[in-house]
């Protein structure tokens, strides 16, 4: 019997690794619109948030000068259009065609949750040979709050009808983790899209060898802390007092 009844993977650092692509593909459009330049280090402590979000921040640190509405909305469409160029950059997680078809044939739900636009999700997905119906992609194409908050994956646990308790999210930032944890789902840490193979996602998922799950996980699991080790296993009891237990 599985464990789960329902899985949801975030995109950016989970399916694909594409930060560079991300950076560069900003970079070029801020400097296009602006004549002015951002580095790696101004969009480091901005993490998964999405372009608006960043260009936000952005403005409010004074990175950039502040922007009329339509050089802001310049900006995320030069940026979204850059990801073409900079493809070559992104690196896909090969495991995932293979992780998607163990999970729709033993009845477990798979869903993508991520701060990227609808296009480049379903673009992603593409690439990997999975074909996930719309209504199973909640993304920055919907009316709904953006990671950090919870509301993206309460959506997605809404439409599939299980409980959270029932539910696996997969994440690799602060700001996906921040929304997982929120949703009251089981949650696990991905370093990046190359750690999340066939094998680990089987006997996570897998009802039937717990004993081997808690050996694989174990090493990883000490105290949750505010950035948690890629590799943490978590699974959230609201019957707990701190809300969250973790394995073993």
């Amino acid at each position: 019997m599985n464990q789960y009844k329902m899985c949801a993977f975030d995109v950016d650092g989970v399916l694909v690794d594409s930060a560079k692509a991300h950076y560069w593909s900003l970079h070029d459009a801020i400097e296009m619109v602006t004549g002015h330049s951002i580095t790696q280090h101004h969009l480091d402590p901005l993490g998964s948030l999405s372009t608006t979000q960043k260009l936000k921040l952005l403005q409010q640190s004074n990175t950039i000068p502040l922007l009329s509405k339509s050089q802001f909305d310049q900006i995320v469409k030069l940026k979204f259009d850059g990801m073409a160029t900079y493809d070559y950059m992104l690196h896909y997680n090969k495991h995932i065609s293979r992780i998607f078809e163990h999970l729709e044939v033993n009845g477990i739900q798979i869903y993508v949750v991520s701060n990227s636009r609808l296009a480049h999700c379903q673009q992603v997905l593409k690439q990997l040979g999975c074909h996930i119906p719309s209504m199973n992609i909640i993304c920055n194409n919907s009316s709904l709050p953006l990671k950090p908050a919870s509301d993206m994956y309460n959506c997605a646990i809404l439409r599939s009808g299980v409980l959270p308790s029932d539910v696996l999210i997969f994440e690799d930032s602060k700001e996906g983790l921040a929304a997982a944890i929120g949703s009251g789902a089981n949650v696990f840490k991905v370093d990046d899209a190359s750690h999340l193979t066939y094998e680990l996602v089987k006997d996570l998922v897998s009802g039937d060898n717990e004993m081997h799950l808690h050996q694989r996980v174990s090493k990883y699991c000490t105290t949750l802390s505010e950035q948690i080790p890629a590799g943490r296993y978590i699974h959230l009891n609201p019957g707990v007092d701190s809300g969250i237990t973790i394995i073993p």
